[in-house]
């Protein structure tokens, strides 16, 4: 694999957090690896990174209110790799996942966009090592 596309999903919406952040975010950790893959929007390698990370309040997740409680960031952050394979009787190649890795992330809201942040770079870097991995380097 010599390159890679990267697409981003924030769902739900954070509102502290752009998904074209969270983009440059992946495409600068994969340009920083070496050896890495070349970053290429057109490429049928992908690099799809979810985040469904939501607020919950105190309430939702202990069952009763609490006064002077806070809300939290909690859900998952993961990173997958999706490349195209000719599968026997079909006309065109396929997507699959080849590899993925996934966080989860739990902290108080209003620390959760630098959170998510956070484990987009640790999946970034798990990517990398294990790419790294399969060249023999």
């Amino acid at each position: 694999m010599q390159r890679v596309a990267v697409d981003v999903t924030v769902s739900p919406n954070h509102p502290d957090l752009g998904v074209e952040e969270v983009r440059r975010r992946v495409e600068d950790g994969v340009r920083r690896g070496q050896p890495a893959p070349v970053v290429e929007t057109g490429s049928a390698e992908r690099l799809h990174l979810t985040v469904g990370v939501r607020a919950y309040s105190s309430s939702e997740l202990r069952g009763f209110y609490l006064p002077l409680s806070q809300a939290y960031g909690i859900g998952p952050v993961r990173l997958v790799l999706e490349r195209p394979a000719q599968i026997s009787g079909l006309g065109a190649p396929i997507p699959v996942q080849v590899w993925q890795a996934d966080r989860q992330a739990k902290s108080p809201w209003r620390n959760s966009a630098a959170e998510i942040l956070d484990l987009t770079d640790e999946l970034v870097g798990a990517f990398l090592m294990d790419y790294r991995r399969a060249l023999g380097k």
